[in-house]
């Protein structure tokens, strides 16, 4: 089971709809980075709120389901628990395990934003299993 995701826009993209876009992305980019095998779902959380407080989007961090704001596992359903990353999730990410990394950006009265992709959790961070591209608007 893979579970995979892309926010597009086309036509007339607004700067702030732009900027949501860009946030997500270069977060997301930054955290495969920097989660890595032994941490904690609450450390790596930690370190998502910090990438997005960066980037000016923290506060529109969604979480994707009760107390989830970056990942869940995938198997028999697509949905399952553990590895999670959330604020409550003290599971501890594996060297070898994978799972769907995700975020979402919500602003209200612009619109929201998610990837999402499956990765397999390595000493030195995430490693995607494709190289599909995360920066997706068109003018």
């Amino acid at each position: 089971s893979s579970d995979n995701a892309r926010t597009i826009c086309y036509g007339n993209v607004n700067d702030e709809a732009k900027r949501l876009m860009e946030a997500c992305s270069l977060g997301y980019e930054e955290c495969l980075q920097k989660i890595y095998a032994g941490m904690t779902g609450i450390e790596a959380d930690r370190v998502i709120r910090e990438a997005f407080q960066k980037y000016g989007v923290a506060e529109y961090l969604v979480e994707v389901s009760e107390g989830r704001t970056g990942a869940h596992a995938t198997g028999m359903d697509p949905e399952e628990d553990i590895p999670e990353i959330g604020p409550a999730c003290d599971n501890v990410l594996e060297e070898g395990q994978t799972f769907a990394y995700e975020l979402s950006l919500i602003v209200p009265g612009i619109g929201g934003v998610r990837t999402e992709d499956q990765v397999v959790v390595r000493k030195n961070g995430l490693e995607p299993l494709h190289t599909f591209n995360r920066f997706l608007y068109v003018d």
